[in-house]
């Protein structure tokens, strides 16, 4: 109603695009118009990231609005009628949701019926929503109306433009503040105190923090937490739990078939009356957890279990199993023995060469040790009598990880579904694998040659400045 010319029909424009976007699969033809079509749109997560756009779009619409407002040369006259069709409409809104809030829905989720089987709870909790639909909604007719009200003085009592800032703001913090206090209470900002005691050590992280070995890792199984929700065990050991919105596909693939039921299991075993052996019974036919170096098992905040069964940072193999697809060697996982046979998809298998068909006795055996662990650098020392199949419990991605055997750059493959592995030859070498992706060289050279350029505009327009004052 108040702004004019182009700038209201491309924020308008952009508007409804975002909100169309974020319908997602309610307007496939859209949605998949943008999938295949716009560059890094298929990236997104959920479909509804795109009302960020709106996020944006509709406050910087109204400032621009509140803007016009003062420098609007327009009758008195004009912009009331504006201001009062403006009100009339989002005011309208409101009111109409408050008066009839079912239009927004039906108030019921899809999972409604599988988390509360129970149809008296089901009602009350749709009324409940039903009611709060209402009461934010004529909390919104609220706000609209002051806001009006603020503009609409400002018309009728010829107050400054600052005072119309200053009292828009104080109800923009007063909405935002409200709102926000429903979600992060006083309780939310916990003391110092309060966070050391969240982070604190449990019995069973200062007996396992015991083990000064190189590198390892450690499963939180205990009752009331999900290992791959809490990163509780991820700030005391490297855990092979903990979050993320976005793991590799593969390692969720591990989590969905083998960690998750594992967990399960175990979990279920401290609930009986546990001992030490069940325990160990158990997590022999747990191979997974074996070949990514689970050393130690949190049973509970006082007990930790030692896996017995755990391969390692990286160890020889005897024999090779060929899967044909990624689901066989996904499966196969399921029956390897990791200690003694690898399982490779087969696209690898040129990738393989100089394997001896039978290991020939060595009264010497084989050794291959981690001896410097970084997150972008590891380094192993490796002595064969012969060439052999190594198998290093990291996760195989190509995208940056170098490998190399005496500082000679030679490539690794895909073991075990997300395990890496290589041929080491005959002989004692040193092993490295280094994180050294093309693109981080790319940005770091564009983010120096971008600061560069500011510091030279900076430095121009402070010469610039220092000119105007000599001239005058």
């Amino acid at each position: 109603m108040i702004i004019r010319g182009k700038k209201k029909w491309w924020l308008a424009i952009v508007i409804a695009l975002s909100l169309m976007l974020a319908w997602g699969k309610n307007f496939m033809g859209l949605t998949e118009f943008f999938v295949n079509n716009v560059p890094l749109f298929s990236k997104f997560r959920d479909a509804t990231n795109s009302l960020i756009i709106a996020q944006v779009a509709i406050p910087l619409l109204a400032f621009l609005a509140v803007r016009d407002w003062f420098k609007w040369d327009a009758e008195v006259k004009v912009k009331q009628k504006k201001l009062f069709i403006g009100t009339g409409i989002a005011g309208g809104i409101a009111l109409l949701f408050a008066v009839i809030p079912t239009l927004a829905g039906s108030f019921v989720g899809p999972q409604d019926a599988g988390q509360m089987p129970v149809d008296w709870f089901r009602d009350a909790v749709r009324l409940d929503r039903i009611a709060m639909a209402r009461r934010d909604a004529f909390r919104t007719l609220v706000f609209v109306l002051l806001a009006a009200g603020l503009l609409w003085y400002s018309l009728r009592a010829k107050m400054k433009k600052e005072y119309i800032y200053i009292g828009l703001a104080l109800l923009m913090l007063v909405d935002l503040w409200s709102v926000g206090k429903r979600y992060l209470t006083n309780d939310d900002f916990t003391s110092k105190r309060q966070y050391a005691e969240a982070v604190k050590a449990w019995p069973a992280d200062e007996n396992i923090l015991k083990n000064k070995d190189l590198s390892y890792r450690v499963f939180d199984i205990t009752a009331n937490v999900d290992p791959f929700r809490s990163g509780r065990a991820s700030g005391h050991h490297k855990s092979i739990g903990g979050y993320h919105g976005a793991k590799l596909g593969r390692y969720q693939d591990l989590i969905d078939q083998y960690l998750g039921p594992n967990a399960q299991q175990l979990k279920a075993i401290m609930q009986g009356k546990p001992t030490y052996e069940s325990i160990d019974q158990a997590l022999s036919g747990m191979p997974v957890l074996g070949m990514l170096n689970t050393r130690f098992v949190i049973v509970s905040p006082q007990i930790p279990a030692k896996n017995n069964y755990a391969l390692g940072n990286a160890w020889f193999v005897d024999r090779i199993r060929w899967a044909a697809n990624a689901n066989e060697e996904l499966e196969a996982l399921g029956t390897l023995q990791p200690g003694t046979e690898a399982v490779i998809d087969k696209r690898f298998q040129d990738q393989v060469p100089g394997l001896p068909a039978t290991l020939t006795p060595s009264s010497q055996p084989d050794v291959l040790q981690l001896v410097e662990y970084k997150p972008n650098y590891l380094k192993y020392t490796a002595e064969a009598n012969q060439n052999r199949l190594a198998i290093f419990s990291e996760i195989f991605y190509p995208y940056g990880w170098k490998s190399y055997i005496d500082g000679k750059e030679t490539p690794h493959i895909r073991a075990d579904y997300t395990l890496r592995a290589m041929v080491i030859p005959a002989g004692k070498h040193t092993v490295e694998f280094r994180f050294a992706p093309k693109s981080l060289k790319t940005g770091q050279l564009i983010s120096l040659i971008g600061s560069l350029l500011v510091l030279l505009v900076l430095a121009g327009a402070v010469a610039v400045e220092v000119k105007k004052k000599r001239d005058a």
